[in-house]
């Protein structure tokens, strides 16, 4: 599911539903334990935001990697505004 990820200029920070722009509601989070890097073997802590669509009720969630080792993750950025 493409879940949109929206930021304001202060703490905040919302899940949007990519097919309607819709608020998601976080419905649980979970963190884990898990291989940030095959190479060396370290591993780190990800965190798992599951979210649904008040509209749709479709279910999905991103990931948090709190390590990010050598651009590993996350190499897409978000920008400009997802509305």
């Amino acid at each position: 599911m493409n879940i949109q990820i929206g930021i304001d200029d202060t703490d905040h920070i919302a899940f949007f539903c990519g097919q309607c722009k819709s608020v998601m509601k976080v419905t649980k989070t979970e963190t884990h334990k898990v291989c940030v890097n095959t190479t060396t073997g370290k591993h780190d802590k990800c965190t798992w935001i599951h979210c649904q669509c008040p509209t749709h009720g479709n279910v999905g969630w991103r990931k948090f990697y709190w390590t990010v080792e050598n651009g590993g993750y996350c190499r897409h950025k978000t920008y400009g505004e997802v509305a």
